[in-house]
């Protein structure tokens, strides 16, 4: 009885000193300073979930959130931010680990990992638990952080460094409308355009992931000093998630547990959505469904571009209303949609809100829209999605003018944020975010490019509170995090080409490898190019062709444009080849509901991935790093879309047209 009074008693103090150590965090998760031990040189303390260490001026916490994830985070000593992650939803996570000081190093060993700090720089090794090297920070300096000040405000500007292999090959970061996917020898700017899509997360192929948590403008520069992360702004310094997993599969799964999984979509959002630069009446809109249906061309969405709240140039821009000459009766066109159609309606909403709508006026009342005006209006201006309250109002609107008259999904464009122009030049998209001045989260300098996650945010979290549908919204930006919202990027206003074709593949692939389960793009290109006559150019309509067969592999099959018709049963009679290859490629896509429809099941269960780089299931194969015309669509299809002109080109050489 004494002895086991004893053990108890050993064990009740030992709980207690293990209960009693410090997190290293504040009270909204950022680093926390812990006094160090000596003021110069190293030192480390025992965290409850990992460690703090002191490198001459930098703290630094490894921390784990998961078996195979860790966060580290450093900065200066002192954090400039009061706001938490607006990205991470997880936890730090309560895991096995022991801390060894082996002289030179400290060693941070648990089941899955390894991790080995170099004492002189405080750089880290990330080992699986095998004793192989993943990846590590460099030798030699590391992280630079500097204390800047920006808007009258102190932050960091940072840089950190990791030392690659010459064997493995990157992937992931978003869309840059590039024809190359992986990412060694490059240098990336990470800001959001209209065509461009940043995610700021990499995957390698030696089974580990890196996901930034800064919001700023970024880059990401590979090259002979190593592999360079730089922020303009972090007030919080460097901070950085590391997963590690036996498969490519297992990294992106644990970035989906940090960051929160994908909800379910409906059976719908995998069929087809008919989708164009715009239909102008409730009439046509009608009219065009039904010649679906009368044609027996599959269709599952309807999609009611901008300009139906009014015109582009008038105080009623996107204020969550419906014009009454125009569309005289919502309610009776989606319930026509809904009942006898059998189709669901997707309407465009904007970031930007008319003046002259009850909209803008309750946003007003609260000082909750930026001053500039959107290039086009003139009469519209962007509102504080920062602002809880903002996304609150905004979301009201949205329920009253859309979905309480049957309004099943929602196209939330130009969500970079879209202010002075279309949004195509990141220098210009950058200078006019910054100058929508200050949020209710802090300076633009700071939260640059995660607008799209906070006003989706807003409608998804809006949408589930008041029903207990599946929700579904297309939006032209993405950011970490944004799957959970049940957002899906769609990659911009792009111009048909060839080329064009070819660069969809590769950006909607490493979307894909940077942790986003769904994309899509606009089938065709937005603009026709140099196609003159659009739809009536043959040299456009195998493009056109080549570019649905594409479309019926992706997440989400949509066609949409301007410049030329795009209803597939126009060509029924105009060119019956055509129309025959769109609707073969139609069947095959709605023979495959089962499959999509399973693979969307495993992407919210498992964390799974459906366009899938070759790398992802053959990261060891050297021979396909560089595939960037190919993927796998789940585990059944491999897919290598035609991207060049084979029959209908100008250029008649036997290299590119195939003899009939």
């Amino acid at each position: 009885m004494k002895i086991s009074i004893l053990a108890t008693a050993a064990f009740l103090s030992l709980s207690a000193v293990l209960s009693a150590a410090p997190t290293g965090l504040d009270k909204v998760g950022q680093l926390q300073p812990i006094e160090a031990k000596e003021k110069t040189g190293f030192s480390f303390t025992q965290l409850e979930n990992g460690i703090q260490i002191h490198v001459n001026d930098i703290t630094k916490n490894v921390i784990f959130y998961g078996p195979t994830t860790v966060r580290v985070n450093a900065n200066l000593g002192k954090t400039h931010t009061t706001q938490p992650s607006i990205v991470v939803v997880g936890q730090p996570a309560k895991v096995s680990f022991k801390v060894k000081d082996a002289g030179d190093t400290l060693n941070i060993t648990s089941d899955k990992l390894n991790i080995v700090v170099d004492k002189k720089s405080g750089a880290l090794s990330f080992k699986g638990a095998d004793g192989k090297e993943l990846t590590r920070e460099r030798t030699e300096n590391p992280m630079e952080i500097k204390e800047v000040t920006i808007s009258n405000a102190p932050t960091y500007d940072v840089k950190q460094t990791f030392t690659l292999t010459p064997d493995e090959s990157l992937y992931g970061l978003g869309q840059y409308n590039q024809p190359y996917m992986d990412y060694r020898g490059k240098n990336v700017l990470m800001v959001q355009t209209n065509i461009g899509i940043v995610v700021p997360m990499l995957v390698s192929t030696k089974r580990y992931g890196i996901m930034w948590d800064i919001y700023s403008k970024a880059t990401f520069k590979d090259d002979a000093d190593g592999a360079h992360y730089w922020a303009e702004s972090a007030p919080a310094g460097v901070d950085y998630y590391f997963f590690a997993g036996d498969t490519l599969d297992d990294v992106i799964a644990s970035y989906r547990q940090l960051t929160g999984p994908a909800p379910m979509f409906a059976k719908a959002a995998f069929g087809f959505f008919m989708s164009k630069e715009r239909y102008k009446t409730q009439a046509r809109l009608i009219e065009v469904v039904k010649d679906f249906r009368k044609n027996e061309f599959p269709i599952d969405y309807i999609v009611q571009d901008w300009q139906y709240w009014g015109g582009d140039k008038d105080g009623t821009w996107s204020g969550m209303i419906w014009n009454k000459e125009r569309y005289p009766d919502p309610a009776a066109l989606t319930k026509t949609l809904h009942e006898e159609l059998h189709v669901k309606l997707m309407n465009s909403i904007w970031p930007s809100v008319g003046n002259d709508t009850d909209l803008a006026k309750e946003l007003d009342e609260k000082n909750l829209r930026f001053k500039p005006l959107h290039w086009i209006s003139k009469k519209a201006r962007v509102y504080d999605a920062y602002s809880p309250e903002g996304r609150a109002i905004y979301f009201k609107h949205i329920k009253k003018g859309l979905l309480d008259v049957g309004v099943d999904a929602l196209w939330m464009d130009g969500t970079e944020v879209e202010v002075g122009g279309a949004c195509h030049d990141a220098g210009g998209v950058e200078r006019d975010i910054k100058g929508l001045g200050i949020n209710a989260m802090g300076d633009f300098t700071r939260y640059l490019n995660p607008y799209t996650l906070l006003t989706t945010k807003g409608t998804y979290e809006g949408q589930r509170g008041v029903n207990n549908k599946r929700v579904f919204t297309l939006t032209r930006s993405a950011w970490t995090g944004s799957q959970r919202y049940a957002a899906v990027s769609w990659s911009g206003d792009t111009t048909a080409s060839w080329n064009t074709l070819r660069n969809q593949i590769a950006g909607g692939i490493n979307v894909a490898m940077s942790g986003q389960p769904y994309w899509t793009q606009d089938t065709g290109g937005f603009f026709v190019g140099s196609f003159t006559g659009g739809d009536k150019n043959t040299e456009w309509r195998e493009l056109f062709a080549r570019w649905n067969q594409f479309g019926i592999f992706n997440p989400i099959y949509r066609v949409h444009g301007c410049g030329a018709e795009r209803e597939p049963y126009i060509f029924k009679t105009t060119d019956p080849d055509v129309y025959k290859s769109l609707l073969d490629a139609a069947h095959l896509r709605y023979r495959l509901l089962p499959y999509l429809y399973s693979m969307g099941w495993m992407s919210t269960n498992q964390g799974y991935t459906m366009m899938r780089g070759l790398p992802m299931d053959f990261p060891d194969d050297t021979k396909v790093r560089k595939t960037d015309d190919a993927y796998t669509f789940g585990p059944a299809f491999l897919v290598h879309p035609v991207t060049r002109a084979m029959y209908r080109s100008k250029d008649k050489s036997p290299a590119v047209v195939i003899p009939t």
